[in-house]
């Protein structure tokens, strides 16, 4: 089955989340309780009988979690998910850095290894809480660039770098700068399917 969110009064959950497990097993499926998580939401101030819930559920009290690839939380919690992402991203891009074709290496730093690596994280995060994970990545990518060129980029011509190739750049877009933008048009396009909800 994929992902599942049961909400609502405590025990109103708890008796949903035995349900969903004693119906899941007389079908032969069972849940897997690593990934089951139990997360208040009035985080630490919430009074949860954790007695009503396996023990083997993780609690979250901070409120802090994933939902379906999102992080959901504080400005921390988020900008730490962002970091893993990044960090991942910057292996590539280390390697990248080490090709011996510049004119290969942009193409697939253009189209595979900068801005779209982060795209996902600047739809569905408020900009202002993973700004600096965003700078790091910003910051790889031309770190990255300037390895494969073998010669140093003033902030001027990094600047003209990221503008797109219509407007004679190279188009290695900034995800900090995009990220404001990009965040605001997905919370548009889905504003009439949250208020129906």
């Amino acid at each position: 089955l994929g992902d599942t969110c049961l909400a609502g009064d405590q025990r109103a959950v708890a008796t949903a989340f035995a349900d969903l497990k004693a119906a899941s097993a007389s079908i032969g499926l069972e849940l897997n309780m690593a990934k089951c998580e139990l997360i208040p939401a009035a985080g630490l101030h919430s009074n949860i009988d954790r007695s009503l819930f396996p023990t083997d559920v993780s609690f979250k009290p901070k409120g802090e979690f994933e939902l379906l690839g999102g992080p959901i939380g504080s400005q921390e919690f988020c900008n730490a998910h962002t970091q893993d992402r990044v960090t991942k991203a910057t292996k590539l891009l280390s390697a990248l850095g080490e090709l011996p074709d510049p004119q290969v290496a942009l193409l697939l730093l253009r189209h595979c290894a900068s801005f779209g690596k982060l795209v996902f994280s600047t739809r569905v995060v408020p900009h202002r809480a993973h700004s600096a994970a965003l700078h790091s990545f910003d910051t790889a990518v031309h770190e990255c660039f300037e390895s494969f060129m073998c010669c140093g980029v003033s902030a001027e011509e990094w600047t003209l770098a990221t503008l797109s190739t219509k407007l004679s750049g190279l188009g290695l877009r900034s995800a900090e700068k995009h990220s404001p933008a990009a965040f605001l048009a997905s919370r548009s396009a889905c504003l009439s399917l949250c208020t129906k909800l």
